[in-house]
């Protein structure tokens, strides 16, 4: 028996649906009083859905009975400050709460979902890869040190006897039925606007990161971790193709440091006067100015894996919204 953590989540619910055409029998833990993603509807009568908080213990625990492999997706994705507490109690606690679990249970393996955001800064003009050392710093956000600290549970249950492979995959591209993360970049083309941030950012598509979770898991490969990204672009590049591929204007005008700290001074204002939160943060507008160019080849050796095109994946993304 299989463990999905995140079932209903971007790509939780696209690796069940993976594991699924395997034929594999699979329990799936879901939120209390959350509900089932229509995409899953159709496979109600092969997936096991159990009613678990990560931050209850003992309800981790007797979802994860009679199982003997886990895949860890669920996380709190925030770059709100207000959502701090939850985002360490869900990502750090609730990892610990698995971790924990699994080695109490005699788990098999275990795969973990972390993110690039866990990964180190590399030396100038070098690319990051999954040596670079992490270094606490003010600019970091709380969801970046959240999948750090968790990460730091999974080698822990390493050391303590746990095989388990965690993975650190770039911005997820795929349909989300909730519209959020990459879908929302669609959005910001559709509204025709005019700014581009002038950094870059890392891609990879949902089923490649379900794929290479999948492969890692029946492989022999343990106490790992692997960066998961198919391409590094430009803003200016990425904004572009999506707007060629609805036919739209691509953005004409970059947007500046100079500017991008006048935005986040200004979002600031308005989160501190009005008491709400902001879709951007200064967080992910500081992160979109950088130029950081992420080395995909630890993966594509271990597993002679091959990358689906972000060219075909936005064609596939933008098809699905028609």
């Amino acid at each position: 028996m299989i463990l999905v953590t995140g079932g209903t989540g971007l790509v939780g619910g696209h690796l069940l649906q993976a594991l699924v055409q395997q034929q594999k029998p699979i329990r799936a833990i879901i939120r209390p009083n959350a509900k089932v993603p229509i995409s899953l509807v159709p496979y109600a009568h092969q997936i096991e859905w159990v009613a678990a908080d990560l931050q209850d213990y003992d309800a981790i625990e007797q979802a994860m009975k009679g199982c003997s492999h886990v895949y860890h997706c669920a996380a709190k994705v925030s770059f709100d400050p207000k959502d701090k507490k939850e985002i360490w109690r869900t990502n750090v606690q609730g990892t610990a709460h698995i971790i924990n679990a699994a080695l109490f249970l005699g788990i098999q393996k275990l795969v973990y979902v972390s993110s690039i955001a866990a990964i180190g800064e590399a030396k100038p003009g070098m690319p990051i890869d999954e040596t670079c050392q992490w270094v606490y710093d003010a600019t970091i956000s709380d969801y970046s040190v959240s999948k750090f600290e968790a990460e730091r549970e999974v080698w822990r249950g390493i050391t303590e006897g746990l095989d388990a492979v965690i993975v650190n995959p770039s911005v997820i591209l795929g349909y989300d039925e909730k519209q959020a993360g990459a879908m929302s970049l669609l959005n910001i083309v559709h509204a025709k606007a005019y700014f581009y941030p002038e950094g870059t950012i890392a891609l990879v598509y949902v089923e490649d990161l379900c794929r290479a979770m999948i492969q890692l898991m029946d492989s022999t490969i343990v106490a790992e971790r692997f960066i998961v990204s198919a391409a590094n672009k430009s803003y200016q590049d990425f904004f572009a193709l999506i707007a060629k591929i609805k036919n739209t204007k691509p953005m004409a005008i970059r947007l500046s440091n100079s500017w991008s700290n006048a935005i986040i001074r200004a979002l600031q204002l308005y989160s501190f006067l009005c008491h709400k939160s902001t879709l951007l943060s200064k967080f992910t507008l500081r992160a979109s100015q950088k130029n950081h160019i992420f080395n995909n080849q630890k993966l594509i050796q271990a597993l002679s894996f091959n990358y689906t095109p972000i060219e075909e994946v936005l064609e596939i993304m933008i098809k699905s919204k028609k």
